[in-house]
């Protein structure tokens, strides 16, 4: 049965915000004023989850600007197999196990995310087929071992080992993290300096070199020639690369890699 959040007035004329399940949303508002509650907003949740997934599927260029935003950080998915795990193998049933879960919720797209879930659940289907609806926080390999744990009866204790399979993954994770963040710091301030060098001190070298009529080296043209390429080029390929992600288009109209730099307007060589 569909989840919805609604914000609602009391008849104190207090305000209330909460989630319920029903056919559609017609008979969410008709439940909320059984209640004796006047229906501000009434919104489906799984319209809020297809929404998500229409945005991953639009072109790179007219994406949000950043990572896709996950309802369950690595740390919290741990901690969230975790509890489950131990709910389950206390005798919890499945369905008790996640109203408790939701009421200790701290994060309200969490809580939408356990609403959503016991509504699959309650309705008939299995764990893995109800975690299906958000891939991005239980990938397909999690799912197929919660589903093998459904029918052979472990659920609980293969919960409790993904829980800890994944807290090693994650300090492994942070240690290489840790291991690699000092050379990757060295690279970056290296090749920031090598740039700056290119573009600001060989120029005036490559003027004293231009007045002479000897032969340079090899190593000194290409050199030259990289810091020529890179005050000419380095804007505009800056620009190519951002302007159709910031602006969501080419500012002549052509879609994304069909438009030259000079129908643009790019003062590009």
């Amino acid at each position: 049965m569909p989840v919805f959040r609604y914000q609602a007035l009391s008849a104190q004329g207090q305000s209330r915000q909460g989630r319920l399940q029903a056919d559609s949303a017609r008979a969410a508002r008709q439940l909320l004023r059984a209640q004796g509650l006047v229906p501000l907003q009434v919104q489906s949740l799984q319209d809020e989850a297809g929404g998500q997934a229409d945005a991953a599927a639009l072109p790179w260029w007219r994406r949000p600007i950043g990572p896709p935003r996950r309802r369950l950080s690595a740390s919290a998915r741990v901690l969230w197999l975790r509890q489950l795990g131990s709910l389950l193998d206390n005798g919890l049933p499945l369905d008790r196990a996640f109203v408790a879960m939701r009421a200790q919720a701290q994060q309200a797209a969490q809580a939408d995310m356990l609403a959503l879930i016991r509504a699959d659940v309650s309705g008939g289907s299995g764990l893995a087929q109800a975690l299906g609806q958000f891939p991005r926080e239980f990938p397909a390999a999690e799912r197929a071992a919660i589903a093998a744990a459904e029918q052979g009866g472990q659920l609980g204790a293969v919960l409790l080992q993904l829980a800890d399979g994944l807290h090693a993954m994650q300090q492994l994770r942070q240690k290489v993290l840790s291991a690699a963040l000092y050379p990757a710091i060295v690279s970056l301030v290296a090749l920031a300096v090598a740039v700056f060098l290119l573009t600001t001190v060989v120029p005036p070298i490559a003027q004293v070199f231009a007045g002479s009529q000897r032969e340079l080296p090899t190593l000194t043209v290409l050199m030259l020639a990289l810091s020529r390429g890179l005050r000419d080029w380095a804007p505009c390929v800056w620009g190519w690369c951002w302007w159709p992600r910031c602006c969501g288009g080419w500012p002549c109209g052509a879609p994304h890699g069909a438009c030259g730099c000079r129908r643009c307007g790019c003062a590009c060589p």
